[in-house]
């Protein structure tokens, strides 16, 4: 796997009472984690920073242009899965402040809102969301 890389950007998109937006994932074979909750984002296009990138699929997903609330960098990732030749490297970012009735859905089956604090076992969050719900909030 040496050398094969690819990068992509994700948001913990956050509402005024602190909970995330999260996309529930088409379940369509031949995309990462199909019919899995994760967040919205997606690839680095070449030439694209990861900042120009968050903007662009932001904006294509779910009609938010994160110029218009608080974001920040919080984290690369670098992860593989099961039957990947290749390593992600997944930057996380956090938008506060969404309302999701401000937003148009244009990729997935649905905008899930969810408590990160919870128990959200029993819900099928992908392996990267997992791992950075865990990492963000600071609990095993």
């Amino acid at each position: 796997m040496e050398g094969k890389r690819r990068k992509s950007v994700g948001a913990f998109i956050f509402t005024p009472q602190g909970r995330l937006l999260l996309q529930h994932r088409d379940d369509v074979p031949g995309i990462m984690h199909p019919g899995m909750i994760s967040t919205f984002g997606g690839t680095v296009e070449p030439g694209e920073s990861i900042e120009e990138a968050l903007e662009r699929e932001l904006m294509e997903e779910i009609e938010l242009d994160v110029t218009r609330h608080e974001w920040s960098f919080h984290k690369t990732y670098a992860f593989a899965e099961e039957g990947m030749d290749f390593i992600i490297d997944a930057s996380l970012f956090s938008v506060r402040t969404v309302n999701k009735q401000d937003l148009r859905l244009h990729e997935g089956k649905a905008i899930v809102e969810l408590d990160p604090l919870a128990d959200n076992s029993h819900l099928p969050l992908s392996p990267f969301l997992k791992l950075a719900i865990k990492n963000y909030f600071h609990y095993e």
